[in-house]
């Protein structure tokens, strides 16, 4: 997302470079992406995120665990929903997933809606469709502004 409020003054602000620390109107400078106040020490100026623990940092990184049905499986303990962007935890059921914000029903593995990861891979709850998970970046994300 390119574009956020200042939890200050309230003014909107366009974020054309992406990167992390800015600095609005009103003079309080910030983490575009995770509304923290900025501090030197701990946070980096870098393009989409500010530490491991900013908001878009956590919403493409997660820990391989072990899939419920086949101990020998690995499964992303967490996920963004591919279509609203809400950060889903893996619940030890299968591999699909529906995300309790928009209901809808994907492969944590894959990424693809539930209906065409079994159709593409002929898949199903307890079985791999791909040998490299799908990967999620930044550039997922949606933007105003055209870089």
């Amino acid at each position: 997302m390119d574009c956020q409020r200042c939890m200050d003054c309230g003014i909107l602000m366009f974020n054309e470079t992406m990167f992390s620390q800015q600095t609005c109107k009103c003079g309080r400078v910030f983490c575009f992406f995770c509304s923290h106040s900025w501090v030197p020490a701990s946070m980096k100026n870098a393009k989409n995120t500010c530490s491991k623990t900013c908001v878009y940092e956590t919403k493409i990184t997660f820990e391989l665990v072990p899939f419920h049905h086949r101990r020998d499986m690995m499964i992303p303990s967490q996920r963004t929903c591919p279509k609203c962007f809400a950060l889903n935890v893996y619940d030890e059921k299968t591999k699909y997933h529906t995300c309790p914000m928009c209901k809808f029903t994907y492969c944590f593995l894959c990424l693809e809606e539930q209906s065409e990861c079994e159709r593409k891979y002929a898949s199903n709850y307890d079985h791999a469709c791909v040998a490299t998970l799908a990967v999620q970046t930044y550039d997922m994300f949606p933007r105003l502004a055209t870089a």
